[in-house]
């Protein structure tokens, strides 16, 4: 039974851990170090926007980008954005996180 289910974790935890589903770019880079759980905004082929892995509008972006900003300023936002969406979504979502992350 032990073994059974052992088994059925190590199958199921990469799953678990992927979050949203975002076809990125292919690029050449590597990816960036990090010891602390990083903000990612990520934006779907749908134009859906999620703060990790929550769905949310713009100005609720805006809003949580705010209060978090308030706690912790020295946190970095990280943006992913599907290969398929549109230019104009992802500058206008990296606007949304400028406006929310740098109030006064």
């Amino acid at each position: 039974v032990m073994l059974v289910l052992l088994i059925i974790f190590m199958v199921t935890a990469p799953i678990i851990q992927q979050g949203v589903q975002v076809n990125l770019p292919k690029v050449r880079a590597a990816a960036l170090p990090g010891e602390e759980q990083q903000f990612v905004v990520s934006i779907t082929r749908d134009g859906d926007i999620y703060l990790n892995d929550t769905k949310m509008s713009a100005d609720e972006l805006v809003d949580k980008l705010v209060a978090i900003s308030k706690e912790r300023p020295d946190r970095q936002v990280f943006i992913r954005a599907d290969e398929q969406v549109a230019y104009g979504k992802v500058i206008a979502t990296m606007a949304a996180i400028w406006t929310g992350w740098n109030v006064p």
